[in-house]
């Protein structure tokens, strides 16, 4: 790991990521690697590590029979065969902090397509506006994502259409392209 991401991002770059239970030994060694081969580098400014993913309030794992992937939620290979959209998973993994344990549900998902559906709505209102400043000081609170999305929520609800787009931009979910996909 630490050859490359030597090659793919240099001797520093600003955030790496990994699920807690690489921290030690794999982090501590990768560190100890990098700093050895690159003296003059910080390797990463900034280490998050994210707790586990659950489904359904249970341990993901082979063999509970509830792993799936990114890919098996979007092609629908999943017990039920829903298809979710992209921006679904990314609102459903968004809605936790990363240092507390996902819990994917098809509730959770449910809820997440409704809220991006409202949003979509109201996005569609004219007009620019910059990121509100109170999404940015959630993300700078230890990558607050939950508190993000409940800003955009208050957003919404106020009919903010420029300001909900620009947020929910940032945080890579394109919302006009939501109401032009999902159909009203």
């Amino acid at each position: 790991c630490s050859a490359m991401s030597h090659e793919l991002l240099g001797e520093s770059f600003d955030i790496h990521g990994g699920g807690l239970d690489l921290q030690f030994p794999h982090h501590e060694n990768e560190i100890a690697q990098s700093a050895c081969a690159h003296p003059h580098g910080d390797f990463a400014h900034y280490w998050l590590h994210n707790e586990m993913l659950q489904v359904e309030g249970k341990k993901m794992s082979k063999s509970l029979g509830n792993f799936f992937t990114v890919r098996d939620l979007l092609d629908g290979n999943t017990p039920d065969g829903t298809k979710y959209p992209g921006e679904v998973i990314r609102f459903v993994l968004l809605s936790t902090h990363y240092r507390k344990p996902m819990d994917w549900t098809a509730e959770k998902a449910t809820q997440a397509k409704n809220a991006l559906r409202f949003w979509s709505l109201v996005a569609q209102r004219p007009g620019e506006a910059a990121v509100d400043e109170a999404i940015i000081s959630s993300l700078a609170d230890d990558l607050n994502t939950w508190e993000a999305l409940d800003e955009i929520n208050h957003l919404a609800k106020a009919d903010k259409g420029p300001e909900v787009r620009a947020a929910a931009a940032l945080l890579g979910i394109d919302l006009l392209k939501i109401g032009q996909t999902w159909g009203r």
